[in-house]
């Protein structure tokens, strides 16, 4: 990196502790997303319908995203902290 870089001010946001506070940060979004599609899906009479399935799929697609998260901050060696 170039000592004139703009980049090289944000030298703090590539630090593990960033990237360790930014997975969380993630986790907890999609911790809180997934129960407003679940409200949604179950509220829906016909559990076959289009609005049906597409909340199903919605839901499990951000569970999967709180997984990949989970599993790359196991990765660097951080700890899930809790969810509250």
């Amino acid at each position: 990196m170039e000592p004139g870089s703009p980049f090289r001010r944000y030298k703090l946001f590539r630090s593990p502790r960033y990237v360790q506070e930014l997975l969380q940060e993630a986790i907890k979004v999609e911790h809180g997303t997934i129960p407003l599609y679940l409200t949604n899906l179950y509220s829906i009479n016909n559990q076959s319908s289009f609005a049906a399935m597409a909340m199903k799929s919605v839901a499990m697609e951000e569970m999967l995203h709180m997984v990949h998260a989970a599993n790359v901050l196991n990765a660097i060696g951080a700890l899930l902290a809790c969810l509250g």
